[in-house]
């Protein structure tokens, strides 16, 4: 149920969540497992947004979220409540509804809209890839690893450097420190290099993204890269014969 305040609420789109988690955030519409929520005016000042791992979007573009990955220009709405039901499910049967027809600034707002959830999305698979790099190092070697990474390659330039953390390492594990120092900044530029593929994909996605001028052209980048089948109509429409995949 949507607050008499809803206009003058902050809109938010968040991963799917509870209700119990949300709140005080109030469910307002939904699309690829996320949220579309609003804080109501009278929540604002007690309510850490940080905390929801949201991205806050303007009104027009929250609205828009009933449209996202349509193939046609027009959805069915329920006459004479169209305020209302643009903006909610109904169940009622499709006889007794009529054809709201997306003016322009509709197709433009639900544009932003997907490429607000697909560029979340992408991001949060790459962090979890980068995480990846990181699973097998303890907490210890971690909170050592930037001195360790400025005492290897200081040694690298001058061998006379100290070495307090890479000394006490290689003396555990029966090396000398310049093996040591090697094997770090050969361990850092491996890290680094798998980054930069990282981010050079990733790129690669957002650019595809950023590219996208139609509803239909966001459609196509969730088939081919997201794994999410667009709509057969619109699949028949433009002969794509290939299976949604998934390839960020």
């Amino acid at each position: 149920m949507i607050s008499n305040n809803w206009r003058d609420s902050v809109y938010l789109i968040l991963e799917s969540k509870t209700d119990q988690e949300l709140a005080p955030i109030q469910r307002y519409g939904h699309w690829l497992h996320h949220t579309v929520g609003y804080l109501p005016p009278e929540a604002e000042s007690r309510t850490d947004l940080t905390k929801y791992n949201g991205m806050v979007v303007p009104e027009n573009v929250a609205k828009a979220w009933k449209f996202a990955g349509i193939s046609r220009d027009y959805i069915n709405v329920k006459p004479n409540t169209f305020e209302k039901q643009i903006f909610a499910e109904s169940m009622e049967p499709l006889l007794e509804k009529v054809k709201y027809y997306l003016t322009e600034d509709d197709i433009a707002n639900t544009v932003l809209f997907m490429k607000a959830i697909m560029t979340k999305m992408l991001h949060m698979h790459y962090n979890r890839e980068l995480e990846k790099l990181n699973v097998n190092s303890s907490n210890v070697e971690m909170i050592s690893w930037d001195e360790q990474k400025k005492e290897a390659f200081g040694y690298m330039e001058d061998n006379t450097s100290s070495t307090p953390v890479l000394t006490i390492l290689a003396t555990e594990r029966g090396i000398s420190v310049s093996d040591l120092a090697s094997k770090v900044v050969e361990k850092v530029n491996d890290y680094n290099q798998k980054v930069a593929t990282l981010l050079s994909k990733q790129q690669i996605i957002d650019q595809l993204i950023k590219n996208a001028n139609t509803i239909k052209d966001l459609n196509v980048v969730l088939h081919t890269r997201f794994g999410i089948h667009m709509p057969y109509s619109q699949q028949e429409e433009e002969g794509i014969v290939t299976e949604p995949e998934f390839n960020l």
